[in-house]
């Protein structure tokens, strides 16, 4: 389940890829084969071809073949099972930064490959950034989507503040956000794949921020004071 077994190389040669020679550093899965055959065989309606309810995780590399699209796929999924379940069982997404892995066992342990590519550092044993806790979320959200199990783990979320100071609050009315701090601040709001979106510096105060001014969605959102920190899951519907 560790990346060492996870991300390794996938070679592919033939007629139907365009400028060969070519390196790609695109997720992929296994099963991303069946699209991939069924499409380069002209059968790119094979969608219809499944019986409904079935769910059918696979995406065509032809975009990346052709040198169309640098991507198809926003993680990757493994899983190790055996017939007699040991300690190592479990389930395993990746993104391009960041690797959940849940053992069977509930035992879970999150790493940034982008900094940690050995995975030597489990980021679950300390305080998360809000980049790491954005994609935390998102990873085990996609994970209990794929799957139907719950993956996020309890006591790793953002509904109670980091850090917390008397001197910075965080309250929802409405459509409207308060925010307030006793010094100077910076509030920054991130997409659940980590992505920073909006940063805003404000002087000491109260300040109000209007829901309406986003789109509809989850946002991370962080307020920093010096070493003060706090940190808030917002729904934006």
């Amino acid at each position: 389940l560790y990346d060492y077994g996870v991300h390794v190389p996938f070679l592919i040669s033939g007629p139907a890829v365009v400028n060969p020679n070519r390196s790609s550093d695109a997720l992929i899965n296994v099963h991303d084969i069946f699209a991939t055959s069924a499409e380069m065989a002209g059968f790119s309606n094979w969608m219809n071809a499944i019986p409904n309810g079935t769910i059918i995780d696979s995406k065509s590399m032809m975009p990346i073949l052709k040198n169309q699209n640098v991507s198809v796929r926003d993680w990757a999924f493994t899983e190790l099972f055996t017939p007699t379940p040991t300690q190592q069982d479990g389930k395993t997404m990746r993104n391009m930064d960041y690797q959940l892995i849940k053992f069977d066992n509930g035992t879970q342990e999150f790493y940034n490959l982008s900094t940690d590519p050995l995975e030597q550092t489990n980021l679950l044993t300390q305080n998360l950034s809000a980049p790491a806790l954005s994609n935390y979320l998102y990873l085990c959200n996609e994970m209990s989507a794929l799957t139907g199990l719950p993956s996020c783990q309890s006591g790793v979320g953002v509904n109670e503040p980091q850090y917390p100071s008397p001197k910075m609050t965080f309250t929802e009315s409405g459509d409207r956000i308060t925010l307030y701090s006793g010094s100077n601040f910076e509030v920054a709001f991130y997409a659940p794949s980590g992505a920073q979106l909006y940063w805003y510096p404000y002087i000491a105060g109260s300040h109000i921020v209007n829901k309406n001014d986003f789109a509809k969605g989850l946002y991370l959102v962080e307020m920093k004071s010096g070493k003060e920190r706090l940190l808030r899951k917002l729904i934006i519907q």
